[in-house]
């Protein structure tokens, strides 16, 4: 499975990814902001803090939250999950996808503070994001 930060640009090709490993490969693009929020009924007998995961029907599209809420009150950090049909060479279906999002979120990072996005994700934009002194993501060369 390989979780792609954001989009695809316009004429990034989806077989690149593909041939870099030696077997089948599911690529999912992993999309963080203009999300909107999977609410459910404050009525209901127990509603759901998260993690969940909304299938859109007829489409390759999954809304998910991979972690409750940080706080009481708040609502959980939702991304949209979007595949072709022909990018899920392994035939992962939206359980199975849901679930390894959950179990990517969970997955060992840096520091001890709780993530809302999957390990891969975390790290992408982390070493996006490093600098000289970021030293999280980068060594320190001595000089």
């Amino acid at each position: 499975m390989v979780l792609r930060d954001g989009r695809l640009f316009e004429r990034e090709s989806a077989d690149m990814y593909r041939s870099l490993f030696p077997g089948p490969v599911s690529l999912f693009e992993y999309r963080k902001r203009g999300n909107p929020q999977v609410v459910t009924d404050p009525s209901a007998p127990r509603p759901i803090p998260g993690p969940y995961a909304a299938v859109v029907a007829g489409t390759q599209s999954v809304f998910v939250a991979p972690s409750p809420a940080r706080s009481t009150g708040a609502l959980p950090a939702v991304a949209k999950v979007t595949w072709q049909p022909e990018w899920n060479q392994v035939g992962l279906t939206e359980s199975d996808l849901a679930q390894a999002l959950v179990s990517l979120t969970l997955a060992p990072g840096l520091g001890l503070h709780r993530r809302s996005v999957p390990a891969p994700i975390y790290w992408a934009d982390g070493i996006a994001g490093a600098d000289d002194a970021d030293l999280r993501f980068r060594g320190n060369a001595a000089g």
